[in-house]
This record gives structure tokens, C-alpha cells and sequence, in this order.
């Protein structure tokens, strides 16, 4: 069978609560440790508008009583996420993982018909993380958010990412060896299309950097932190270096040459990304501030 794929040209971006926490190494501990969560989404510390979320792992761990450190979710899951989210968006059900990965790059990876800048290690990486949500199931009780909002009321129990891999199925008139078959709407993509939690981009503004996966990490925190100062007048036009360092999990080390070397690697990756949406016209320019003679920000113009 061949099927023809449909061209992505919007990146969705859910920024529900849930997802905020569930792929954050530095918050979703409570997951493993507890049966059921209660991650709010609203109201105040006395009297908060909480959704229920039981997440279970049991597939991930390899028969041993621990889960593996390699099959916990992170950030990169996150990212892997949300281009499966926009490519059935756009209209397909079956999809490669090169296809993933290309979404990723802005559409890019495959310009000129040149595939080398999709490696391998891509290929597994992104394998690798599909299969993890595929066997991680979880559990969605909004039920009394949405009486409270007055909104419809959302449940889910079932697969993270509930998907097949398919045989003998030709993409565009390619083989592909590793086809997905999304059987069903992503949980945490139809909860945010009901509660509008829902953020997008043109998929182009990612069309920069390499397909690292710490290229990508990048590329996404600070597409989400321009969309939300572009959304909300209340944030400030302000990255901070540290804030991005403490979110991709960098601990800078060695001598100070090895530090400011890291600084500035990590300093040059942010302001590529910017020069470039300067020229795609995402902003209209940026300017970086010392803080005790070290750069420590940047304040962008929208």
C-alpha cells in the first residue's frame, strides 16, 4: 500500500500543566513515586482546580524493580511528541520516524533530497522514544475542572502515544522500514485542543540548528518562551542563560577556560536561533546584558 503524506507547516505546541510536569526530569519524580497525581490547573492554594493523572510504568521496566534512567520520560520525549502531534494534525495517520525528526528541522532534513543530516543515532533516538510512550499508559480524570470552568469534561485511560508499527506500507512511493500507524488522537493533544491550551508556530522557524537532540531541547524552550511573550504582556522579553542551563540539565564544570568555553557554546547555539528568526521576521531583533562581567541574558524586541 502507498500512501501520500501531507506536508506539516504548523508546529502545535499543547501547554496544558500536565505535559509541563509529566516531561520535566526536574518535576515528574512525583509520577514514580505516587499512584495518582493532582496537578493543578487552576484556582489558589485554598481552594485549587485540580485534574487527576495516574501514570503507570510498569512496561518500562526491563523486570527490574527500578526503572531505567534511559527509559524515563524527559524533554526530548516532549519534542518527539509534539511533531507526531503536528504531523497528524496536518492530516497523517502514518508516518516515518525520518518524518518526525524532519518536522523537527523545519522541514529541512530532507531539502535538496540530501538525507545525511538524518543520522542513525536519530533514527534509534527517535525509536527509542516512541516505543517509550507506546508503553507508558495513563490515566486523565478532568472531570471536576471541567464543572468548575464550565467546560466539557475530559477523561482518558490508555496508551501515551497509541500507535502500530506497520509493514509492507510505502510512504510518497518510498519503502520504509519503520512505519507508525497513530491509531489514536495523542491524550494530551485532544485535552488541550478542549481546553485551548494550545500553542503554534510556523513549522520553519525550526530550520535552524543541527538535528542534535540538545539542538532540538534548545530550539523548543525558547520557541515557547517567545510565544508566550508574544501572548502574554504580563512576561517579560527576557532569557535568561541560567534559566535555559538549569532546563536542559547543563552543569558547567572543569577549569575557567573549560566554564566559559560551555558559556559560550551555549551562548552562540541561543543567538543562532535568533538571527535566524530575525531574517524569518518571528522578531525584530536582541541585544545581551552582562550581569558581574559575565553574559547573562538576553532582552529580545518582539
Amino acid at each position: 500500500m502507498n500512501i501520500f503524506t501531507q506536508r506539516v507547516n504548523t508546529f502545535i505546541i499543547p501547554t496544558n500543566k500536565i505535559q509541563k510536569v509529566l516531561f520535566d526530569p526536574r518535576k515528574n519524580k512525583i509520577f514514580y513515586e505516587k499512584s495518582t497525581v493532582a496537578v493543578r490547573t487552576g484556582g489558589n492554594k485554598l481552594n485549587p482546580v485540580e485534574v487527576f493523572v495516574n501514570v503507570d510504568f510498569q512496561n518500562l521496566k526491563n523486570n527490574g524493580a527500578e526503572i531505567p534512567e534511559s527509559n524515563r520520560l524527559n524533554l526530548y520525549d516532549r519534542e518527539i511528541l509534539n511533531s507526531v502531534i503536528s504531523l497528524y494534525n496536518a492530516g497523517n495517520q502514518y508516518f516515518s520516524p525520518n518524518m518526525v525528526l524532519n518536522v523537527l528541522s523545519g522541514n529541512k532534513a530532507y531539502k535538496n533530497g540530501n538525507r545525511k543530516s538524518i543520522t542513525l543515532n536519530n533514527h534509534k533516538e527517535i525509536i527509542s522514544s516512541l516505543e517509550k510512550m507506546k508503553q507508558t499508559f495513563i490515566t486523565i480524570d478532568a472531570s471536576r475542572e471541567g464543572q468548575i470552568f464550565n467546560k466539557k469534561e475530559y477523561s482518558y485511560s490508555g496508551s501515551l502515544l497509541l500507535f502500530d508499527w506497520t509493514n509492507g506500507i510505502s510512504l510518497n512511493n518510498n519503502s520504509v522500514r519503520d512505519c507508525i500507524n497513530l491509531l489514536k488522537y495523542p491524550p494530551l493533544f485532544e485535552y488541550s485542543k478542549l481546553r485551548k491550551q494550545l500553542a503554534s508556530t510556523n513549522v520553519e522557524l525550526l530550520g535552524v540548528l543541527s538535528n542534535r537532540s540538545i539542538h532540538i531541547l534548545i530550539k523548543g524552550y525558547l520557541l515557547r518562551e517567545l510565544l508566550w511573550m508574544k501572548y502574554s504582556k504580563k512576561r517579560k522579553t527576557v532569557i535568561r542563560y541560567d534559566s535555559l542551563q538549569d532546563y536542559l540539565g547543563l552543569t558547567l564544570s572543569g577549569n575557567e577556560d573549560n566554564i566559559n568555553h560551555q558559556r559560550k557554546t551555549l551562548r552562540d547555539n541561543v543567538k543562532k536561533c535568533f538571527d535566524y528568526w530575525i531574517t524569518e521576521k518571528f522578531i525584530h531583533g536582541y541585544s545581551e546584558e552582562k550581569e558581574r562581567n559575565i553574559f547573562s541574558k538576553i532582552v529580545v524586541q518582539l
